[in-house]
């Protein structure tokens, strides 16, 4: 999880709940939720209610400027058809102190040999001044390197700990499943309290073509924010921001491919010549530099495109992987095996039970088509041509 940054967190507000003053129910849901991600009784973080599905607009800020008793209604609304859970995961206790230099390094070193990975996600944002400490790590490795980045991974170890396979999702990290889209797991230490995790994966969702800023460690603002564009609400001010450095500190007119806020990107839009590509990828661009009152409905739509979208396809993964997993959990010598050792089964099981590329079974624009059905199912009627126009993943 993300320690954010302080204009992150002006952005995103914090949201005050008074839980006494709130129903039964609401105040149980509340009680569970603040227990799970550690917050205080008296405020909980709109990002950490965000799995709740509650959709916030961008253009409004709730707490102050928003009446707690509206506010207490819409949560409890959502909160009548969600069952929360706390997260199966065991939270990183490692200081970021110790952890951030270690990601780093493990990065420097495969730049070292040659392999001209990708940090991205939260150790991204900290490099874009939108983030103070986040737990994980996630690189976008060469497709051919893969075998080369396995072994360097085997050779590491952290705080004396060494690198295992997480068992509980994600494939084996060999070619055959990235080139598919697949994403490899790993942390060190023991699983009931790791040091530090480790993503591995080729192709970056939303992602045309990887590439950086002006550390070559790290994966560009425009692919950041591409990647941002999540079922998670907490990520989509990240986009927005880095939508607005792109165009105020690097005067990269791509910045307007990110803005979701409004005003904002009315400003922009009708002060900037915008690329014929932008507006293809990009429809309601058009919108924007009409200044059209329609615009922030498609926005809030193209939001909820992107959510959908995001979801297909993370559901096409889950499925598929059910089978695989299933042989997994089974074998119970796998935990104890050394990475390479667990490697080696891990493809054996794959071969048999996962399916490389279950994106291509179904098809790419099937899911795009169907998250677009989807949202007119939300919003009512829609000019689907004011849909984004997007890519799946990484072309190259």
């Amino acid at each position: 999880m993300l320690c954010l940054c302080r204009p992150v967190k002006r952005f995103i507000c914090n949201w005050q709940l008074q839980c006494l003053a709130l129903p039964t129910d609401l105040r149980q849901a509340v009680d569970s939720l603040r227990k799970s991600t550690g917050s205080t009784a008296s405020q909980i973080r709109i990002c950490g209610i965000s799995r709740l599905g509650l959709l916030v607009s961008q253009t409004c800020v709730l707490g102050q400027n928003c009446q707690r008793r509206l506010a207490n209604h819409i949560l409890a609304n959502m909160i009548k058809s969600v069952n929360i859970k706390v997260p199966t995961d065991h939270a990183i206790r490692t200081k970021w102190a110790v952890a951030g230099p270690f990601y780093r390094e493990f990065a420097e070193k495969m730049h070292a040999q040659g392999i001209q990975s990708l940090t991205t996600g939260g150790n991204a944002c900290i490099v874009y001044a939108l983030a103070q400490a986040t737990k994980d790590c996630d690189i976008i490795v060469p497709l051919d390197k893969s075998d080369e980045v396995l072994k360097i991974l085997a050779d590491t170890t952290f705080l004396g700990a060494k690198p295992y396979y997480y068992l509980k999702y994600g494939a084996p990290f060999t070619q055959r499943w990235l080139e598919g889209g697949w994403s490899s797991h790993t942390y060190f230490g023991p699983e009931s309290d790791p040091s530090a995790r480790l993503d591995l994966f080729v192709k970056p969702p939303r992602v045309d073509h990887p590439g950086y800023d002006t550390d070559p460690l790290y994966l560009s603002r425009d692919g950041v924010a591409r990647m941002k564009k999540t079922r998670r609400l907490r990520d989509w001010a990240y986009a927005d921001l880095l939508g607005m450095q792109m165009l105020r500190e690097k005067k990269d007119v791509h910045g307007l491919l990110h803005v979701t806020s409004i005003r904002e990107l009315v400003e922009y839009a009708t002060n900037v010549e915008i690329p014929s590509e932008l507006i293809q990828e990009r429809p309601l661009l058009r919108l924007a530099r009409e200044n059209n009152p329609e615009l922030e409905r498609y926005v809030k739509a193209e939001m909820e495109f992107w959510q959908k979208l995001d979801d297909l396809r993370l559901n096409v993964y889950l499925d598929a992987w059910k089978p695989y997993g299933q042989m997994v959990q089974k074998d119970k010598r796998l935990s104890g095996m050394h990475i390479l050792e667990q490697h080696e089964r891990l493809v054996e099981i794959a071969a048999e039970f996962l399916e490389p590329d279950p994106i291509a079974e179904i098809g790419e624009n099937h899911l795009i088509q169907t998250a677009k059905t989807k949202t007119e199912g939300v919003f009512g009627k829609l000019n689907r041509d004011l849909l984004p126009n997007p890519t799946i993943f990484a072309r190259s």
